[in-house]
Protein backbone atom coordinates (compact mmCIF):
# COMPACT_ATOMS: atom_id res chain seq x y z
CA UNK A 1 0.00 0.00 0.00
CA UNK A 2 1.33 3.40 -0.94
CA UNK A 3 -1.32 6.09 -1.18
CA UNK A 4 -1.38 9.86 -0.93
CA UNK A 5 -4.53 11.83 -0.12
CA UNK A 6 -5.46 15.20 1.26
CA UNK A 7 -5.99 15.30 5.03
CA UNK A 8 -9.46 16.84 4.57
CA UNK A 9 -10.57 13.87 2.45
CA UNK A 10 -9.24 11.37 5.00
CA UNK A 11 -10.90 13.20 7.90
CA UNK A 12 -14.26 13.09 6.10
CA UNK A 13 -13.81 9.39 5.35
CA UNK A 14 -12.88 8.49 8.93
CA UNK A 15 -15.47 10.66 10.70
CA UNK A 16 -18.31 8.07 10.61
CA UNK A 17 -16.03 5.59 12.37
CA UNK A 18 -15.96 7.81 15.47
CA UNK A 19 -19.00 5.74 16.51
CA UNK A 20 -16.66 2.79 17.06
CA UNK A 21 -13.67 1.85 19.15
CA UNK A 22 -11.36 -1.07 18.46
CA UNK A 23 -10.06 -2.10 15.06
CA UNK A 24 -10.59 -0.63 11.62
CA UNK A 25 -10.10 -3.10 8.78
CA UNK A 26 -8.56 -1.70 5.59
CA UNK A 27 -8.86 -3.84 2.45
CA UNK A 28 -7.18 -2.39 -0.61
CA UNK A 29 -8.60 -4.89 -3.12
CA UNK A 30 -12.08 -3.47 -2.53
CA UNK A 31 -11.00 -0.07 -1.22
CA UNK A 32 -13.06 -0.56 1.94
CA UNK A 33 -12.82 0.54 5.55
CA UNK A 34 -14.85 -1.62 7.94
CA UNK A 35 -15.63 -1.59 11.66
CA UNK A 36 -18.11 -3.41 13.85
CA UNK A 37 -19.29 -3.74 17.45
CA UNK A 38 -22.20 -5.33 19.33
CA UNK A 39 -24.72 -2.92 17.80
CA UNK A 40 -23.34 -1.55 14.52
CA UNK A 41 -21.58 -2.67 11.37
CA UNK A 42 -20.14 -0.09 8.99
CA UNK A 43 -18.26 -0.54 5.75
CA UNK A 44 -17.38 2.36 3.45
CA UNK A 45 -15.74 1.99 0.06
CA UNK A 46 -13.43 4.69 -1.23
CA UNK A 47 -11.15 5.01 -4.23
CA UNK A 48 -8.52 6.47 -1.87
CA UNK A 49 -7.71 3.04 -0.43
CA UNK A 50 -8.27 0.97 -3.59
CA UNK A 51 -4.99 -0.32 -5.05
CA UNK A 52 -3.90 -2.98 -7.52
CA UNK A 53 -2.20 -4.97 -4.76
CA UNK A 54 -4.59 -6.75 -2.38
CA UNK A 55 -3.66 -6.01 1.22
CA UNK A 56 -5.55 -6.41 4.47
CA UNK A 57 -4.56 -4.68 7.68
CA UNK A 58 -6.45 -3.87 10.88
CA UNK A 59 -5.40 -0.83 12.91
CA UNK A 60 -6.63 0.99 16.01
CA UNK A 61 -9.46 3.34 14.99
CA UNK A 62 -8.79 5.96 17.65
CA UNK A 63 -5.06 6.13 16.96
CA UNK A 64 -5.54 6.46 13.21
CA UNK A 65 -8.19 9.15 13.68
CA UNK A 66 -5.98 11.05 16.14
CA UNK A 67 -3.16 11.11 13.59
CA UNK A 68 -5.31 12.17 10.65
CA UNK A 69 -7.19 14.82 12.65
CA UNK A 70 -3.86 16.54 13.37
CA UNK A 71 -2.79 16.46 9.74
CA UNK A 72 -3.12 19.08 7.02
CA UNK A 73 -2.32 19.03 3.34
CA UNK A 74 -1.16 15.81 1.68
CA UNK A 75 -0.85 12.65 3.79
CA UNK A 76 1.11 9.61 2.63
CA UNK A 77 0.19 6.17 3.98
CA UNK A 78 2.46 3.17 3.33
CA UNK A 79 2.29 -0.46 4.30
CA UNK A 80 4.80 -3.06 3.09
CA UNK A 81 3.29 -6.43 2.05
CA UNK A 82 3.05 -8.72 5.07
CA UNK A 83 4.24 -6.00 7.49
CA UNK A 84 0.84 -4.89 8.90
CA UNK A 85 2.25 -1.52 10.00
CA UNK A 86 1.09 1.79 8.60
CA UNK A 87 3.78 4.38 8.04
CA UNK A 88 2.05 7.76 7.88
CA UNK A 89 3.85 10.89 6.69
CA UNK A 90 2.50 14.43 7.00
CA UNK A 91 4.74 17.47 6.69
CA UNK A 92 7.70 16.66 8.97
CA UNK A 93 5.77 14.20 11.16
CA UNK A 94 6.22 10.45 10.73
CA UNK A 95 4.01 7.87 12.45
CA UNK A 96 4.53 4.14 12.69
CA UNK A 97 1.11 2.64 13.53
CA UNK A 98 1.22 -1.03 14.45
CA UNK A 99 -1.53 -3.17 12.93
CA UNK A 100 -2.29 -6.82 12.29
CA UNK A 101 -4.12 -9.10 9.89
CA UNK A 102 -6.47 -10.25 12.66
CA UNK A 103 -10.00 -8.83 12.51
CA UNK A 104 -12.81 -10.67 14.25
CA UNK A 105 -15.87 -9.05 12.73
CA UNK A 106 -18.29 -10.85 10.44
CA UNK A 107 -19.27 -9.69 6.98
CA UNK A 108 -23.01 -9.88 6.25
CA UNK A 109 -24.47 -12.21 3.65
CA UNK A 110 -27.29 -10.23 2.06
CA UNK A 111 -27.99 -12.59 -0.82
CA UNK A 112 -31.04 -14.04 0.93
CA UNK A 113 -32.32 -11.11 2.96
CA UNK A 114 -35.76 -11.28 4.59
CA UNK A 115 -36.89 -8.21 2.68
CA UNK A 116 -35.48 -5.48 0.46
CA UNK A 117 -36.99 -2.09 -0.35
CA UNK A 118 -36.02 1.53 -0.84
CA UNK A 119 -36.73 4.53 1.38
CA UNK A 120 -36.07 8.24 0.84
CA UNK A 121 -32.95 8.93 2.92
CA UNK A 122 -33.86 12.46 3.99
CA UNK A 123 -37.27 11.37 5.28
CA UNK A 124 -35.77 8.44 7.20
CA UNK A 125 -33.20 10.66 8.90
CA UNK A 126 -35.72 13.39 9.70
CA UNK A 127 -38.35 11.23 11.40
CA UNK A 128 -35.87 9.10 13.37
CA UNK A 129 -33.86 12.10 14.58
CA UNK A 130 -37.04 13.77 15.86
CA UNK A 131 -38.29 10.64 17.65
CA UNK A 132 -34.86 10.05 19.20
CA UNK A 133 -35.21 13.29 21.18
CA UNK A 134 -37.65 11.52 23.50
CA UNK A 135 -35.77 8.23 23.78
CA UNK A 136 -33.66 8.25 26.93
CA UNK A 137 -31.31 5.30 27.33
CA UNK A 138 -31.08 5.92 31.09
CA UNK A 139 -34.79 5.32 31.70
CA UNK A 140 -35.90 2.17 33.50
CA UNK A 141 -38.16 0.97 30.68
CA UNK A 142 -36.70 -1.76 28.45
CA UNK A 143 -37.82 -0.21 25.14
CA UNK A 144 -36.05 3.11 25.69
CA UNK A 145 -32.74 3.85 24.11
CA UNK A 146 -34.42 2.93 20.82
CA UNK A 147 -36.71 4.30 18.13
CA UNK A 148 -39.63 2.44 16.60
CA UNK A 149 -39.76 2.78 12.83
CA UNK A 150 -42.94 1.82 11.00
CA UNK A 151 -43.63 1.81 7.29
CA UNK A 152 -47.37 1.63 6.87
CA UNK A 153 -48.62 1.72 3.28
CA UNK A 154 -47.34 5.07 2.01
CA UNK A 155 -46.29 6.53 5.38
CA UNK A 156 -42.99 6.35 7.24
CA UNK A 157 -43.34 6.91 10.98
CA UNK A 158 -40.84 6.99 13.85
CA UNK A 159 -41.64 7.05 17.58
CA UNK A 160 -39.49 7.40 20.68
CA UNK A 161 -40.31 7.50 24.38
CA UNK A 162 -38.70 7.64 27.81
CA UNK A 163 -41.84 6.46 29.60
CA UNK A 164 -43.03 10.01 30.37
CA UNK A 165 -43.13 11.62 26.95
CA UNK A 166 -43.71 10.14 23.52
CA UNK A 167 -42.61 11.91 20.34
CA UNK A 168 -43.66 10.81 16.85
CA UNK A 169 -42.92 12.04 13.35
CA UNK A 170 -44.29 10.82 10.04
CA UNK A 171 -43.87 11.63 6.36
CA UNK A 172 -45.56 10.29 3.23
CA UNK A 173 -43.26 8.12 1.14
CA UNK A 174 -43.64 7.14 -2.50
CA UNK A 175 -43.91 3.51 -3.41
CA UNK A 176 -40.80 2.08 -5.01
CA UNK A 177 -40.64 -1.01 -7.15
CA UNK A 178 -42.16 -3.03 -4.32
CA UNK A 179 -45.13 -1.91 -2.27
CA UNK A 180 -44.51 -2.03 1.45
CA UNK A 181 -47.75 -2.67 3.28
CA UNK A 182 -46.33 -2.85 6.80
CA UNK A 183 -42.96 -3.04 8.48
CA UNK A 184 -41.93 -2.42 12.07
CA UNK A 185 -38.34 -2.07 13.26
CA UNK A 186 -36.85 -1.17 16.66
CA UNK A 187 -33.55 0.62 16.14
CA UNK A 188 -31.15 1.39 19.03
CA UNK A 189 -30.06 5.00 19.43
CA UNK A 190 -26.50 4.42 18.15
CA UNK A 191 -28.09 3.18 14.92
CA UNK A 192 -30.29 6.28 14.65
CA UNK A 193 -27.19 8.45 15.09
CA UNK A 194 -25.34 6.45 12.44
CA UNK A 195 -28.07 7.12 9.86
CA UNK A 196 -26.66 10.64 9.55
CA UNK A 197 -23.79 9.33 7.43
CA UNK A 198 -26.12 8.22 4.61
CA UNK A 199 -25.65 10.70 1.77
CA UNK A 200 -27.75 9.51 -1.16
CA UNK A 201 -31.33 10.38 -2.15
CA UNK A 202 -32.54 6.85 -1.44
CA UNK A 203 -31.30 4.01 0.71
CA UNK A 204 -31.91 0.30 0.28
CA UNK A 205 -33.10 -1.40 3.46
CA UNK A 206 -32.56 -5.12 4.03
CA UNK A 207 -32.87 -7.50 6.97
CA UNK A 208 -30.59 -10.49 7.51
CA UNK A 209 -29.61 -12.39 10.62
CA UNK A 210 -31.49 -10.06 12.96
CA UNK A 211 -29.66 -7.00 11.61
CA UNK A 212 -31.14 -4.14 9.59
CA UNK A 213 -28.90 -3.01 6.76
CA UNK A 214 -28.99 0.40 5.09
CA UNK A 215 -27.12 0.36 1.79
CA UNK A 216 -25.93 3.00 -0.66
CA UNK A 217 -23.43 2.51 -3.50
CA UNK A 218 -20.52 3.22 -1.11
CA UNK A 219 -21.92 2.53 2.40
CA UNK A 220 -23.15 -0.59 4.15
CA UNK A 221 -24.54 0.25 7.58
CA UNK A 222 -25.82 -2.59 9.75
CA UNK A 223 -27.88 -1.94 12.89
CA UNK A 224 -28.80 -4.72 15.28
CA UNK A 225 -32.57 -5.11 15.41
CA UNK A 226 -33.72 -5.11 19.04
CA UNK A 227 -35.78 -8.09 20.15
CA UNK A 228 -37.78 -5.96 22.60
CA UNK A 229 -41.26 -4.74 21.78
CA UNK A 230 -42.23 -1.10 21.66
CA UNK A 231 -45.35 -0.58 23.80
CA UNK A 232 -48.76 -0.07 22.27
CA UNK A 233 -49.39 3.59 23.03
CA UNK A 234 -52.52 4.39 21.05
CA UNK A 235 -54.77 3.74 24.03
CA UNK A 236 -52.83 6.36 26.02
CA UNK A 237 -54.00 9.14 23.71
CA UNK A 238 -57.27 10.62 25.03
CA UNK A 239 -60.19 10.39 22.66
CA UNK A 240 -61.54 13.82 23.62
CA UNK A 241 -60.09 17.00 25.10
CA UNK A 242 -61.67 19.88 26.98
CA UNK A 243 -59.50 22.41 25.17
CA UNK A 244 -58.06 22.67 21.66
CA UNK A 245 -55.98 25.75 20.87
CA UNK A 246 -53.19 27.00 18.61
CA UNK A 247 -49.92 28.76 19.39
CA UNK A 248 -46.89 29.75 17.33
CA UNK A 249 -43.90 27.43 17.73
CA UNK A 250 -41.23 30.14 17.61
CA UNK A 251 -43.07 32.36 20.08
CA UNK A 252 -43.51 29.43 22.48
CA UNK A 253 -39.85 28.38 22.27
CA UNK A 254 -38.71 31.91 23.02
CA UNK A 255 -41.15 32.28 25.93
CA UNK A 256 -40.15 28.95 27.45
CA UNK A 257 -36.51 29.96 27.23
CA UNK A 258 -37.16 33.27 28.97
CA UNK A 259 -38.88 31.67 31.99
CA UNK A 260 -36.20 28.95 32.32
CA UNK A 261 -33.98 30.74 34.92
CA UNK A 262 -36.63 30.37 37.62
CA UNK A 263 -37.30 26.64 37.30
CA UNK A 264 -36.79 24.42 40.33
CA UNK A 265 -36.19 20.66 40.39
CA UNK A 266 -34.08 18.11 38.57
CA UNK A 267 -34.10 17.65 34.79
CA UNK A 268 -36.89 15.05 34.91
CA UNK A 269 -39.20 17.08 37.15
CA UNK A 270 -38.77 20.76 36.28
CA UNK A 271 -42.31 22.02 35.84
CA UNK A 272 -43.62 24.99 33.93
CA UNK A 273 -47.18 25.97 34.79
CA UNK A 274 -49.41 26.49 31.75
CA UNK A 275 -52.46 28.67 32.42
CA UNK A 276 -54.84 28.45 29.46
CA UNK A 277 -57.47 31.18 29.19
CA UNK A 278 -59.80 32.42 26.46
CA UNK A 279 -57.16 34.28 24.41
CA UNK A 280 -53.82 33.80 26.14
CA UNK A 281 -51.47 31.25 27.64
CA UNK A 282 -49.55 32.28 30.75
CA UNK A 283 -46.33 30.36 31.34
CA UNK A 284 -45.09 30.51 34.93
CA UNK A 285 -42.08 29.03 36.72
CA UNK A 286 -41.25 29.05 40.41
CA UNK A 287 -38.20 28.36 42.58
CA UNK A 288 -36.68 29.42 45.89
CA UNK A 289 -34.89 32.17 43.98
CA UNK A 290 -38.09 33.70 42.66
CA UNK A 291 -40.72 33.47 39.94
CA UNK A 292 -41.02 34.15 36.20
CA UNK A 293 -44.03 34.62 33.94
CA UNK A 294 -44.56 35.10 30.21
CA UNK A 295 -47.77 35.46 28.21
CA UNK A 296 -48.22 33.94 24.75
CA UNK A 297 -51.08 34.58 22.33
CA UNK A 298 -53.52 31.68 22.21
CA UNK A 299 -56.22 30.99 19.59
CA UNK A 300 -58.79 28.77 21.30
CA UNK A 301 -60.95 26.55 19.09
CA UNK A 302 -62.64 24.56 21.86
CA UNK A 303 -64.55 25.59 23.90
CA UNK A 304 -65.86 28.54 21.94
CA UNK A 305 -64.57 31.60 23.86
CA UNK A 306 -67.68 33.58 22.85
CA UNK A 307 -69.83 31.28 24.97
CA UNK A 308 -67.35 30.39 27.71
CA UNK A 309 -65.54 33.55 28.78
CA UNK A 310 -64.66 31.99 32.15
CA UNK A 311 -62.82 29.11 30.51
CA UNK A 312 -59.54 28.26 32.28
CA UNK A 313 -57.29 25.19 32.50
CA UNK A 314 -54.05 24.99 34.47
CA UNK A 315 -51.56 22.15 33.97
CA UNK A 316 -47.92 21.57 34.92
CA UNK A 317 -45.57 19.98 32.38
CA UNK A 318 -41.84 19.26 32.25
CA UNK A 319 -40.22 22.43 30.91
CA UNK A 320 -37.38 20.61 29.13
CA UNK A 321 -39.80 18.35 27.25
CA UNK A 322 -41.82 21.30 25.99
CA UNK A 323 -38.72 23.24 24.94
CA UNK A 324 -37.30 20.20 23.10
CA UNK A 325 -40.51 19.94 21.11
CA UNK A 326 -41.01 23.60 20.27
CA UNK A 327 -37.39 23.99 19.16
CA UNK A 328 -37.81 21.07 16.77
CA UNK A 329 -41.01 22.26 15.05
CA UNK A 330 -42.21 25.34 13.20
CA UNK A 331 -45.41 27.20 12.39
CA UNK A 332 -48.76 26.84 14.16
CA UNK A 333 -48.96 24.18 16.87
CA UNK A 334 -52.18 22.61 18.12
CA UNK A 335 -52.37 22.05 21.88
CA UNK A 336 -54.97 19.67 23.28
CA UNK A 337 -55.51 19.61 27.05
CA UNK A 338 -57.95 18.61 29.76
CA UNK A 339 -58.19 19.38 33.46
CA UNK A 340 -58.55 15.71 34.45
CA UNK A 341 -54.82 14.91 34.49
CA UNK A 342 -54.98 13.38 31.01
CA UNK A 343 -51.74 13.71 29.03
CA UNK A 344 -51.10 16.88 27.08
CA UNK A 345 -50.99 16.45 23.30
CA UNK A 346 -49.11 18.83 21.00
CA UNK A 347 -49.36 18.48 17.23
CA UNK A 348 -47.35 20.12 14.46
CA UNK A 349 -47.31 19.24 10.78
CA UNK A 350 -46.17 15.62 10.77
CA UNK A 351 -44.92 15.71 14.37
CA UNK A 352 -46.41 15.26 17.82
CA UNK A 353 -45.62 15.15 21.53
CA UNK A 354 -47.71 13.29 24.11
CA UNK A 355 -46.54 14.10 27.63
CA UNK A 356 -47.73 13.18 31.12
CA UNK A 357 -48.59 16.01 33.49
CA UNK A 358 -46.73 16.76 36.69
CA UNK A 359 -49.00 16.49 39.72
CA UNK A 360 -50.05 19.56 41.63
CA UNK A 361 -51.20 22.02 39.03
CA UNK A 362 -54.40 21.08 37.19
CA UNK A 363 -57.80 22.48 37.98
Amino acid sequence: MNITAQAAELKKLLKPFSLFSGKLLIETAKGTLTATDDTLFLSISSSIFRTDVAERVAVDIDKLAAIINRASGPVQIECAPGDYRLKIHNKSAVYDLVGSNAWYGEFPDLTNSEFSFELPTKALKQVTAFAAIASDASSRFDYVGSVQVQAIAATLKATGSDGVRLMSAYVPIPYGGKQLDYLELLIPLPGVKALAILDTDTVTVKMAGGTIFFLTPTITLGVKQLAKKFPSYQELIPKTFEMIARVDAKEMAEALDRVAPMIAGDSKNRPVEMNFEASSLLLATHSDAGNAAETVALAVEKPDPLFDEEFRIVVRVNHEYLLDFFRAVAGPITIKASANRAPLLLEAEGKSLLVALIAGGSQ
